[in-house]
């Protein structure tokens, strides 16, 4: 389920509503090609859930979506085999800002050409389960299978802080007065640097400042793994948070924190981190060596 904020759930409950879709196309060589409505032809998008395998439509298969849109571009068509499609839905919330949530990414199946337009259908990720597995594969929990599946399929999975425009009336809000992470926003974004290098990933949004998600997740597939280490910001909030928390969950398994990787709110709050996480057993490296001091 993705996570809306309650305007959204409002604006989706009004009898009319004001709405428009835009989209990105990655190709197999890396290409990025951003499209809007003004892009699109009217009427021309859509988008139905039936069952799917491999790329064609199937019965007793992965329940997936196919989409379709054509779109008033230059596109060569042949540089689209396997190209990514990723769709977004932005609609018009109390006080006339637009919300907009992710409708899916899709692979490119069928892509023509026609006069003045590029036909394109697509079928979307979940086609990627379209796997076989052996029973004892498959023994375990959900993050016994979830880690199986992302890892044969091909998926990464990531997780993201997020907040709504309400979030000063949080508890969180109240005690951390600086809104951050609002949904939509650049900042609330994965670090491009990182989805260039895992455009298929999977985001698991997080509300809070540690992921319960995280220390089972790490508990059920790494408490046995050599050592887990920690990078990231706000040191003094989220990275301290998730490595005692990881700590936790695995308790006989080093946690370490790269201090040359992270950064807190403040100097002294991030030393003070430092410290905090070294009386618990955290094994700090690079402390004093922050290329930012």
């Amino acid at each position: 389920m993705y996570p809306v904020s309650n305007a959204f759930l409002n604006a989706v409950k009004a009898n009319t509503r004001k709405y428009y879709w835009t989209g990105r196309i990655t190709t197999a060589a890396g290409t990025v090609y951003n499209f809007d409505q003004e892009d699109m032809v009217k009427g021309s998008g859509y988008i139905t859930s039936q069952c799917c395998g491999s790329t064609e439509i199937e019965l007793g298969t992965v329940y997936a979506a196919e989409m379709g849109i054509s779109l008033f571009s230059e596109i060569n068509r042949y540089t689209l085999e396997d190209a990514k499609v990723e769709l977004f839905y932005h609609l018009q919330v109390a006080g006339g800002s637009y919300e907009r949530i992710p409708m899916g990414i899709f692979e490119v199946s069928e892509a023509n050409r026609k006069a003045k337009c590029l036909e394109i259908k697509a079928y979307d990720y979940m086609v990627r389960f379209e796997k076989a597995f052996t029973s004892l594969e498959s023994i375990g929990n959900a993050y016994d299978f979830m880690v199986l599946c992302s890892t044969a399929c091909d998926v990464t999975l990531y997780t993201r802080d997020t907040h709504f425009d309400d979030y000063m009336s949080t508890e969180e809000g109240k005690n951390l007065p600086v809104p951050h992470c609002i949904k939509g926003s650049d900042g609330w974004q994965i670090a491009s640097a990182l989805t260039e290098e895992e455009s298929d990933a999977v985001i698991f949004d997080k509300v809070t400042f540690g992921s319960r998600e995280l220390g089972q997740f790490m508990a059920d597939n790494y408490s046995d793994a050599e050592s887990i280490e920690f990078i990231g910001l706000c040191n003094d909030i989220c990275v301290i948070s998730n490595a005692l928390l990881v700590k936790a969950f695995c308790p006989n398994t080093p946690i370490n924190v790269d201090a040359t990787c992270c950064a807190g709110v403040t100097p002294a709050s991030h030393d003070t981190a430092l410290k905090a996480m070294g009386a618990c057993q955290i094994h700090v490296s690079g402390e004093g060596e922050e290329p930012w001091r």
